[in-house]
């Protein structure tokens, strides 16, 4: 687990990436130092049998099942205390979507 103490701000990086398997060696160039604390993928191009990690993140994700588009998924830091939301709005084969909640001081985060 990254012990990297919580912070008064989170940042977050966003990308259309149309297949992460194959853009994996370019995922460490992507926090180009700044350290995004949630990462949101989509057109990831996953299945549900394939595996996907990456060190000191928790993996949250929507496949689609026939791995040749479609697909989110959501890196959030090891350290960022998230609920899973259950209950987003879904719509099978038409919408894909992933949610968390961050408690923050003053409210929640969706």
């Amino acid at each position: 687990m990254n012990n990297t103490p919580p912070r008064n701000n989170i940042t977050l990086f966003q990308w259309n990436c149309h297949g992460i398997k194959n853009k994996r060696e370019s995922l460490p160039l992507i926090d180009n130092g700044i350290g995004h604390d949630i990462l949101a993928f989509s057109e990831t191009w996953l299945s549900p049998e394939i595996d996907f990690h990456l060190k000191n993140f928790h993996i949250i994700r929507c496949d689609n099942p026939s791995n040749h588009s479609g697909g989110i998924l959501l890196a959030v830091r090891d350290w960022i205390p998230y609920t899973k939301v259950n209950h987003i709005f879904h719509s099978v084969g038409t919408l894909e979507a992933v949610g968390i909640s961050i408690t923050s001081l003053s409210s929640n985060i969706f």
